[in-house]
């Protein structure tokens, strides 16, 4: 179903067969190899564990708070922890903010 190209699709449906397509693509990913992910660790600073350098501060001022929100906001991805925003179990006409681990 989502090989076959069709005009009159949704645009849901449209996403999903790109999206496929994308992931299907062997050859682009192959030449891409690891690059996305070594942009994403130079991007947050990199990844000590990596390093030859391991203990040494490269960043005075990373923090895990920028880290965090960098993944959030440009990857919508929650690391370590998660939050939400929903009414309160005990008072349901107030809200409070929910914190869980990954």
């Amino acid at each position: 179903v989502l090989e076959k190209t069709d005009d009159r699709d949704r645009d849901a449906f449209k996403k999903a067969k790109q999206l496929y397509k994308s992931c299907m693509n062997a050859n682009f990913i192959e030449k891409r190899d690891a690059a996305p992910l070594l942009n994403l660790l130079d991007e947050i600073g990199g990844w000590p564990a990596t390093m030859s350098d391991w203990d040494v501060t490269k960043e005075p001022d990373w923090s895990l708070e920028s880290t965090l929100t960098l993944f959030h906001t440009n990857y919508n991805r929650r690391v370590v922890f998660d939050t939400l925003v929903w009414f309160d179990i005990r008072n349901t006409s107030k809200y409070v903010i929910y914190v869980s681990k990954i």
